[in-house]
């Protein structure tokens, strides 16, 4: 599923429904990111009404308060920037990865994470020729 990118505003309401473990009022979004930024509910609740046009976001509104939670996980989230910034740079994908980690401050157990997952992603494609 392709997704836009989308600006960093949007984003960071995004950020909050990914962390939060239950829906989100617009009114506890704005608080969370009081110290980033100086949003009134009527400004997140704009923000929120344009991630609900794209289909980014759920709404439930069975009660005074709207509670909002995401409709896409982070991770589809960041599959998608990541596909979309390989087709527009038309590199593959071990030089952005080499990049990545070259250019990070990356720690041990960063790195011990990432040898797991491609350790992991590795018997995968195994077991699919196999098949």
């Amino acid at each position: 599923m392709k997704i836009e990118r989308l600006p960093d505003a949007q984003l960071d309401i995004m950020k909050e429904l990914w962390k939060s473990e239950k829906p989100l009022k617009a009114s506890e979004i704005a608080k969370n990111l009081s110290e980033k930024h100086a949003w009134k509910v009527p400004t997140v609740h704009v923000l929120l009404s344009r991630l609900l046009a794209k289909g980014l976001v759920f709404a439930d509104r069975s009660s005074y308060s709207h509670r909002f939670s995401a409709a896409i996980s982070e991770k589809d989230y960041m599959q998608s920037q990541s596909s979309t910034l390989l087709e527009k740079s038309g590199t593959r994908i071990h030089t952005m990865f080499a990049a990545l980690i070259d250019s990070a401050d990356i720690t041990d157990e960063e790195l011990c994470e990432l040898s797991r997952l491609l350790d992991e992603k590795m018997k995968e494609i195994r077991e699919k020729k196999e098949k």
